[in-house]
């Protein structure tokens, strides 16, 4: 995919979606240099996502990134949580948890 078409996927403008990987906000895989073809994977792209609506609400884009990061890393963690715990089945209950609960 071109990153024009990127950036309209993520509601963002070329211009920004370069200016963020430049600063390291973004971080697409290699392309390293002008001429070079980056590859977006699909965290940084929902990355992306998250820095354009937040700068659209107003944030600066050094602080949306912070934001979006944040985000992203609670989301996995809650996701790891939920996936340690275990499954709580209905024949692990008593008749009066099944009752109230």
């Amino acid at each position: 995919m071109r990153h024009l078409d990127i950036a309209r996927e993520c509601g963002i403008t070329y211009r920004s979606l370069n200016y963020w990987a430049t600063n390291g906000w973004l971080r697409p895989v290699g392309g390293n240099g002008t001429g070079h073809q980056r590859e977006w994977p699909a965290s940084e792209l929902a990355v992306a996502r998250d820095m354009g609506e937040l700068t659209r609400a107003g944030m600066t884009p050094e602080l949306a990134h912070a934001i979006a990061r944040a985000s992203m890393t609670r989301s996995f963690l809650a996701l790891i949580a939920e996936a340690r715990r275990p499954a709580l089945r209905v024949q692990d209950l008593s008749d009066d948890e099944e009752m109230t609960g």
